[in-house]
């Protein structure tokens, strides 16, 4: 039996864990953590608290590189191709991925989108490689390799 509230349990409650015969409450970054560690997080408070996203075992207050933050599961998830990053959904980039070097460059970044190409009006610095488009300079309708 596992001491809990002043009464005896069989198992401790979901937001706290179990440790010498009695039940702990998990981290503060945890909603809930694993049976036997309190900062062990199994689950996130969500939402906008401190740390709402589990990656791995840890409530993080953003998610690492290629991944993004899914307010609906509380959880980092990953992005999808061609995304490189993205945020708050798996496919909304905030930048593509870039080819190894030598290789020519096929997506590039616009509008939260990987395109094969930029849109009219702008344009991806490649002699720099960069493979972001930036809006042609105000005399310009339409311009190539650079802004200008």
């Amino acid at each position: 039996m596992i001491l809990y509230g002043n009464k005896c349990n069989k198992d401790c409650p979901s937001e706290t864990y179990e440790e010498s015969y009695q039940c702990l409450p998990c981290d503060d970054k945890c909603k809930t953590c694993s049976k036997y560690s309190g900062n062990t997080c199994t689950s996130c408070y969500g939402g906008f608290s401190d740390f709402p996203f589990l990656y791995g075992n840890t409530c993080v207050d953003e998610c690492i590189f290629g991944f993004y933050g899914d307010r609906t599961t509380a959880k980092c998830s990953t992005c999808l191709d061609p995304c490189e990053t993205c945020t708050d959904e798996p496919d909304k980039c905030l930048s593509c991925k870039m080819p190894p070097a030598g290789e020519p460059i096929t997506e590039f970044f616009h509008d939260y989108d990987c395109k094969d190409s930029c849109p009219d009006g702008w344009v991806a610095n490649v002699p720099e490689r960069s493979n972001v488009c930036e809006k042609c300079s105000d005399n310009c309708a339409t311009c190539i390799n650079t802004s200008d």
